[in-house]
């Protein structure tokens, strides 16, 4: 403590008494009273570096959002904890006041840093309601509205920019967004193009393609910004006005805990929690438990459904043990809190972003299908988007069964000008024909009124890159997925629309949106100069104009995997159809059989015909392969 003071009395000497240095120091001064249990003179020094910081660095500044909760649970530790909420309420409220400022500009990469510096913050306000103060509504009030404002906020913002962009556009904006899918095009055939990554020349031009990708970002924000996009909070009252009738909002957050004593704080290991909000009182909250031990659980499931052979007895076994498990660990102690609605909006939050929550099994061994209906939101706030349903441009589209290995005729070439290391390698992997595809593809097109069809040869990246807004996109094909961790496995001909390449993992991407994406026509073979290289990457996808599509079906395998980043939900495939304008996805989480595929869609679609909702669609397909002798797996 003496070292504290002389170098408070120092800074205050040198930079005055209102500097931002000063309240630093006497933040850690005041933690040092708390302590020696001198919780007076720490309130004191809590307060005069919440004053200073609000005064030199403004309320938005990460560094007074963590004097404040230093303050708010100092308050706790004194008893005083609805003076603690009322001080995070405000604290919460003096952010969000300034986060649209400053999330209007910068690329993506820059908005996500700055949601993680106040990351810290959310796990705070968390904890102050379920650690140390349960029984507050004003607490668990607090703690749900900054979930809504907080996760997920990144995609909001960057889908809402270009969708301004989409609507209101002129010539200026439709050039703006012709460079940005350019841009985006050339960076993924950089990024998993060559396998020589410590070629000097070749990380220079992956950088100076990222450069003008977030300088196109930037520009994106800013004319948005101009446009008085509106950026503002979301409220609880807000959110609960959007969900249908009957239905529960259920929202998963993985958070760090704080242990508040006379004499310290203390952040415990990370916990799962979920948060209940049905259309009507307060919301309702419970700690599911150390995220360690749930995520070993849920890892258990994944591996039991990943397996390609899940029919003979060990398996499903091994399966039906995970679903239980998980199921015990999380969906039968948030049960508790649904009451009888049996209409689940849920958004997940870490490993549950990966967890088919229809397919866990209760207490009675029943699949949770069976019972609920499951939706999946990336943050309750989607509700309010998904109200702002715009028009479809055109009919239904079809791509499938591509022709991954083209004529002579049509093969793709390099195109001279291009340096063979920007090229895909030849020995990307090989993906093999898929016959299901082109059956539920022709079944599907006579389902759906005025749709077109893309198949074979026309199954291609310039055909998808073309479609504007059709109110229904369908794409069954190879699908792709790899991990930093893991490699790639190759595409086979085992009857699963599984893929991906084997040279994909034998270098790794900076951007996660390089890793994951579909195998399109010529995919076994080389670029064709202009980013028409038959692997269509998640970063492509992006750039898609769905702005106005009702449903984009992705019949291919593990479409729903990715990278979990923190507070953003998972970055593959799924985020990029959500900042392409698609209002809802279909997706699968593991490797799919062809057949049972084709016939799940097919079912699918007519339920959708004898109008069904999209969620009900599904469920009811899956009910009906439950009961088959031949599916029932």
């Amino acid at each position: 403590q003496p070292l504290l003071e002389r170098a408070l009395a120092m800074r205050v000497e040198l930079l005055g008494e209102d500097h931002p240095d000063v309240a630093v120091t006497l933040n850690n001064l005041a933690m040092v009273d708390w302590r020696r249990g001198d919780l007076k003179r720490a309130e004191e020094r809590f307060q005069q570096a919440v004053n200073i910081g609000l005064e030199s660095l403004g309320p938005a500044h990460p560094k007074v959002a963590d004097f404040l909760a230093n303050l708010a649970f100092l308050l706790v530790a004194k008893g005083e904890k609805g003076r603690a909420v009322s001080l995070l309420t405000e604290g919460m409220n003096n952010i969000e006041r300034h986060l649209p400022q400053m999330l209007s500009t910068g690329s993506e990469k820059q908005k996500r840093l700055y949601m993680e510096s106040i990351s810290e913050g959310t796990s705070g306000m968390v904890s102050l309601h379920l650690q140390s103060a349960p029984d507050s509504p004003q607490a668990a009030r607090l703690a749900l509205a900054t979930l809504f404002r907080r996760k997920g906020r990144v995609l909001d913002v960057m889908s809402g920019q270009v969708a301004s962009l989409m609507n209101q556009s002129g010539a200026a904006d439709e050039e703006l967004l012709k460079k940005r899918a350019a841009a985006q095009a050339q960076l993924s055939g950089l990024e998993v193009g060559s396998k020589n990554t410590d070629d000097g020349k070749y990380k220079a031009k992956i950088e100076a393609a990222r450069s003008e990708v977030q300088a196109l970002e930037r520009q994106i924000s800013e004319r948005a910004a101009a446009r008085g996009l509106d950026l503002s909070s979301v409220s609880i009252e807000a959110v609960q006005a959007a969900l249908p009738a009957n239905s529960a909002l259920v929202e998963i957050v993985k958070y760090r805990p704080v242990t508040v004593t006379s004499s310290a704080t203390r952040w415990e290991a990370p916990h799962y929690a979920a948060y209940v909000l049905k259309t009507t009182g307060n919301p309702l909250a419970i700690d599911l438990g150390e995220a360690k031990k749930i995520e070993q659980e849920v890892n258990l499931l994944r591996r039991a459904l990943s397996s390609p052979s899940r029919s003979d007895e060990a398996s499903l076994a091994r399966y039906a043990l995970s679903a239980r498990r998980v199921d015990e660990a999380v969906m039968r102690p948030i049960r508790k809190l649904l009451g009888n609605t049996n209409q689940i909006l849920i958004a997940p939050d870490g490993a549950f972003n990966f967890v088919p929550f229809a397919a866990l099994k209760d207490q009675q061994n029943h699949y949770l299908a069976e019972n609920y209906t499951f939706t999946y939101l990336t943050s309750g706030r989607d509700l309010l988007r998904m109200r702002e349903r715009l028009p479809s441009k055109q009919g239904p589209v079809v791509i499938a069964n591509p022709l991954y290995e083209l004529p002579a005729t049509q093969k793709p070439q390099p195109a001279p000008r291009v340096p063979s290391t920007t090229m895909r390698s030849t020995n990307f992997g090989v993906f093999e024909p898929l016959d299901g595809t082109g059956e539920e593809a022709e079944v599907v097109s006579d389902i759906l009124d005025n749709s077109k069809v893309f198949t074979g040869a026309q199954a291609t990246e310039a055909v998808l890159k073309q479609v504007k807004a059709p109110n229904i996109l369908h794409i069954a094909t190879h699908g792709f997925f790899h991990s930093e961790r893991t490699k790639a496995e190759p595409a086979n001909n085992s009857g699963l629309r599984a893929g991906a390449a084997s040279s994909l993992g034998e270098h790794l991407t900076e951007n996660v949106l390089s890793r994951s994406g579909l195998a399109l026509a010529g995919a076994n073979q080389t670029d064709d100069g202009e980013g028409n290289d038959g692997i269509f990457t998640a970063l492509e996808a992006s750039v898609l104009d769905l702005h106005g599509t009702k449903l984009v079906v992705l019949s291919a395998c593990e479409t729903g995997r990715g990278e979990v980043q923190s507070g953003e939900g998972v970055y593959g495939l799924r985020r990029a159809l959500v900042l392409a304008g698609a209002e809802s996805q279909m997706i699968s989480l593991w490797k799919v059989n062809d057949k049972a595929t084709r016939d799940l869609m097919i079912a699918f679609y007519e339920n959708l015909q004898s109008r069904m909702g999209r969620s009900e669609a599904l469920r009811q397909v899956q009910l009906k392969l439950i009961k088959s002798d031949r599916y029932k797996h």
